[in-house]
């Protein structure tokens, strides 16, 4: 087979621009794969994976301008000369040849014309903020006259050489759109007028008040940045370790506890075998465990997870993780105590890729297979929730759900085919409940996941025929 030869370009210090691009796009995929959405709203899954591929590839090509690699490869002094330069940035041309590019790969794959236009919009965004945060998706169809003199000089300073080489790395990945200088040059010089089309469509969206946009945007963007970020710093896909395991792991710990038969005892008992023993439907997405303070909920509620794990591994082929978010620091490390030692009296190495906590006082350490992986590494393994069992906080869990924070929305894509347990869901203030009913019904809709609430007290979040 012929090997392509190397454009002379880089993405980061000794890293090839086109490895970096290709790197991104291919983790990005994998992730997505791994995934069981089928398909959010009328987007499917084909079209999503189209607009993830072309995100990947493009989403540093800004970086091959002269300028860039100027700065690049330059001296501390020149760095500290160039960064501030307007130059030297790369997001916008990159987000312009995402935008372009996205339009040709969806169009044998998509035939509405609405729905091809508003996902390459969507290749644009995501690509534009991907070392920045999501804000309101009509700011940003607006370049400013600046901005397009800016693309043009940009474009301008590219070697043309440099670019067919790195054009033909990024087709052998699968781009369709040949990306030329001279076709960038025209990218440029009209992509502000075309862009302004998209403003009526999107004002439209946002008076209709669907989250499932926004959701479409958010699963793509952390998709995009999580595979970015791991691609710098790790340098491959990180695979799950997926392990079978049901509520007996509870039961075995409990047997070696060799709990007295008191009455309180007895009790909790009585209410883990009401609850364990209960039939699950999967079709049903929203589920409750209601016990009062004192009866056990940790143990009874994973192993209530561990159970609908095991059913949906079985029957629906996928195995979810568990995001089990608990309203206090104070009782994070407890209850994450308690489930280390329930695996690990069963005999599994309860190392981070299986049980993970993260707040934010957590220490970053990250372990497999007996491995500590370094600082850097473990705090980008941590913040993107690479573990079966995460244990977390309210606020990491709903900052993630409802925000635009690149670090929060990171991790956004590991809600897709999770099982959510929210414990004392009661300290949930009542002026969210709308809110959090109306994400979190998306979210186990679109996203195949589902949703547990563990309450003494359950609030009317959902309507009491909407929770099993």
């Amino acid at each position: 087979m012929r090997t392509l030869p190397f454009s002379n370009l880089y993405s980061h210090p000794d890293k090839p621009l086109e490895e970096h691009l290709i790197g991104t796009a291919e983790i990005a995929l994998r992730n997505l794969n791994s995934s069981p959405v089928h398909k959010i709203a009328d987007f499917r899954k084909e079209a999503l994976k189209k607009v993830l591929l072309v995100s990947g590839l493009c989403h540093d090509l800004g970086k091959a301008t002269s300028y860039f690699q100027t700065y690049l490869l330059g001296s501390k002094k020149e760095k500290k000369e160039l960064r501030q330069k307007p130059e030297t940035r790369h997001g916008l041309l990159s987000a312009v040849s995402a935008y372009y590019a996205a339009n040709c790969q969806l169009a044998n794959e998509v035939e509405d014309g609405e729905e091809r236009a508003f996902l390459s919009f969507l290749a644009f965004l995501i690509v534009r903020r991907h070392h920045g945060n999501l804000g309101h998706a009509v700011g940003e169809i607006f370049i400013s006259s600046k901005n397009a003199k800016l693309l043009a000089k940009q474009v301008e300073s590219i070697e043309e050489k440099k670019l067919v080489a790195l054009n033909a790395h990024l087709q052998n990945a699968g781009l369709i759109q040949a990306i030329s200088k001279p076709l960038l040059a025209e990218w440029v010089a009209s992509v502000k007028d075309d862009l302004k089309e998209h403003r009526p469509g999107l004002r439209r969206l946002g008076k209709a008040k669907n989250l499932i946009y926004y959701l479409t945007a958010n699963f793509l963007f952390s998709l995009l940045i999580d595979a970015d970020k791991s691609e710098v710093v790790l340098g491959e896909y990180m695979s799950r370790k997926e392990l079978d395991f049901d509520a007996s792991v509870i039961d075995k710990y409990k047997t070696i506890l060799n709990f007295k038969p008191t009455k309180i005892n007895n009790i909790r008992e009585k209410a883990y075998q009401e609850v364990i023993k209960q039939p699950i439907d999967l079709g049903n997405r929203v589920l409750s465990i209601n016990l009062p303070t004192g009866l056990g909920k940790t143990l009874t509620s994973f192993a209530f997870a561990f159970n609908l794990r095991e059913s949906i591994r079985q029957k629906r082929n996928f195995c979810p993780r568990i995001i089990y978010a608990l309203p206090f620091l104070s009782v994070i490390d407890q209850n994450a105590d308690e489930i280390e030692k329930v695996l690990t009296c069963n005999g599994l190495k309860t190392d981070t890729n299986l049980l993970l906590k993260h707040h934010h006082l957590a220490e970053v350490y990250y372990r497999e297979d007996g491995n500590e992986f370094e600082p850097s590494q473990a705090k980008i393994l941590i913040e993107g929730w690479n573990s079966e069992i995460i244990i977390t906080t309210f606020v990491q869990l709903f900052h993630t759900l409802i925000s635009g924070r690149n670090k929060s929305l990171r991790k956004f894509h590991r809600l897709s085919g999770s099982i959510i347990i929210l414990d004392e869901v009661q300290s949930i203030p009542s002026k969210y409940w709308l809110l959090i009913k109306n994400i979190f019904q998306l979210v186990t809709q679109e996203l195949n996941s589902y949703l547990v609430f563990v309450t003494a007290t359950e609030p009317l979040i959902f309507e009491r025929q909407e929770v099993q």
